[in-house]
């Protein structure tokens, strides 16, 4: 169903809230993919951890999160958001089957709610008034065949952009 792809340096608390969280979900066709940016010797039962020979970046890591998927559909998340993982595995499941999409990417305004960063029922798609879309960097769903690789020499700006406009 759904590769979750998360780079990291280890300094947002909610990345353990979002392991654990993850683990209580063994029946659900999905994996998450942690890419450890800090090189701090870290492993969780049933999570797929990458440890890169130096920080790469975050571009670098969501190549290196897509390249090690198993899933057809990936989503970029960053650290310091938890997901509701029941209202999240739905909306994915409640896709249709044939819909072809590039990126749907979370407006950062309904990921808050009363608990800190936490991903509300509501799942939209806005703009704000420079032209971008919210969630740009922190929310991307898209279907792994329609992502390309970010260039390594566009390091750590933009990356995101990039991607929206390709898919």
């Amino acid at each position: 169903m759904i590769s979750i792809i998360i780079p990291t340096l280890w300094k947002a608390d909610e990345i353990y809230d979002t392991i654990s969280n993850f683990q209580k979900y063994n029946n659900i066709e999905a994996e998450l993919i942690i890419i450890n940016n800090s090189q701090k010797q870290i492993e969780f039962e049933n999570i797929n951890i990458i440890t890169p020979y130096t920080n790469v970046g975050v571009n670098p890591a969501w190549n290196m999160g897509v390249n090690a998927s198993r899933y057809e559909m990936v989503l970029l998340l960053n650290d310091d958001i938890t997901l509701d993982f029941p209202l999240f595995f739905k909306f994915i499941k409640d896709l249709p089957n044939n819909l072809d999409f590039g990126a749907i990417v979370g407006d950062w305004r309904y990921i808050s709610g009363d608990d800190k960063n936490q991903l509300s029922d509501v799942l939209t798609l806005k703009e704000n008034n420079l032209g971008r879309f919210f969630g740009y960097g922190c929310f991307q769903i898209m279907l792994k065949k329609y992502y390309y690789n970010i260039p390594l020499e566009l390091k750590y700006f933009f990356g995101d952009d990039l991607l929206y406009f390709i898919v």
